[in-house]
């Protein structure tokens, strides 16, 4: 097997006492190693700190780099500037990858030159009893790109922890963006496809932790809706056919979903803020106040006739 690829780990970690060693492991255990892995401490104020320092006295390729707390993009940003190699891996303190993970990116990289980014697939660990829960079976069907990425047609299957890019463009494209406290991964992609080749891999080679309070409470405060029409703006979709604005307003009603008890917020305050935030947006998808209660209707009767069938199943 080639050794012609040298690869950089990222790794940042909050108070991640109890993972941080079985990811450091899962890591040091690969079948290709990697020889540079960089642990950024974000303002930890538990043991996970002493517990990295451990392991660098007996790994000269862990390399440990402290700043205060400014959130998990800031510290991926961190360890791209420190690193030394073109092929740069991130994994998040609370999941790890099988041994082959490496290996499976290198393999690649050498039959495909043009290939400037790839992921692998997951399976997913519950944390609050080690439990393994089940594969990943979404698959990807249509071409990795901006746009798609964007609409949610496509996935990072495993997202950060999958992830291996190419140093020089993710300086490029300016890494993570630090303003934002939810979906900063997605965000990233998007504009990493929008100017360089990303390819699927398919491989399971992750394992995801679930069941953590710290993502649930991330996914429970922001609105799906202010995240996604903040990407589109930002590589300024044009949702130029009617898949693209059915795709888009599929995203959009996750929000509505998560406050159908809540009449006054769908029928004003939602549709108001998507107004504020992006009118152009909003008139592309449902055109008027009177196309977005016409979708409700539409929505809510398939809504309605879905779980129906599902009981009558039953």
């Amino acid at each position: 097997m080639t050794n012609q690829n040298k690869f950089s780990v990222v790794i940042p970690f909050y108070n991640a006492e109890k993972t941080i060693s079985e990811t450091i492991e899962s890591v040091l255990n690969q079948s290709y190693k990697a020889d540079q892995i960089i642990a950024v401490n974000d303002g930890s104020f538990d043991g996970g700190a002493e517990i990295v320092k451990s392991y660098q006295t007996k790994h000269k390729e862990i390399e440990y780099f402290y700043q205060p707390n400014n959130g998990v993009s800031s510290a991926r940003n961190l360890g791209i500037n420190k690193a030394r190699n073109e092929n740069i891996f991130f994994l998040d303190a609370d999941d790890l990858w099988l041994k082959n993970k490496i290996e499976v990116h290198n393999l690649h990289l050498v039959t495909h030159v043009d290939c400037k980014a790839s992921f692998t697939n997951y399976i997913s660990t519950d944390l609050s009893n080690g439990n393994l829960l089940h594969p990943n079976t979404y698959v990807n069907y249509l071409p990795i790109n901006s746009t798609n990425l964007a609409l949610n047609l496509v996935r990072i299957n495993g997202s950060a922890s999958s992830f291996l890019g190419k140093r020089d463009k993710l300086m490029k494209i300016s890494g993570f963006d630090e303003n934002m406290n939810f979906g900063e991964d997605l965000d990233l992609w998007v504009r990493y496809a929008k100017e360089f080749k990303v390819c699927d891999l398919r491989e399971t080679c992750v394992v995801i932790g679930f069941n953590n309070p710290e993502r649930k409470n991330k996914l429970n405060r922001y609105s799906i809706s202010t995240l996604y029409m903040g990407i589109w703006g930002k590589i300024d979709l044009k949702l130029a056919n009617h898949a693209q604005k059915f795709a888009a307003r599929r995203i959009l009603r996750i929000d509505i979903r998560r406050n159908a008890r809540n009449l006054s917020y769908i029928f004003s305050k939602y549709p108001g803020n998507l107004q504020s935030y992006e009118k152009s947006y909003f008139n592309i998808i449902y055109r008027n106040y009177f196309g977005y209660l016409i979708f409700l209707a539409v929505d809510s009767f398939f809504d309605f006739a879905r779980v129906f069938s599902i009981n009558r199943k039953r």
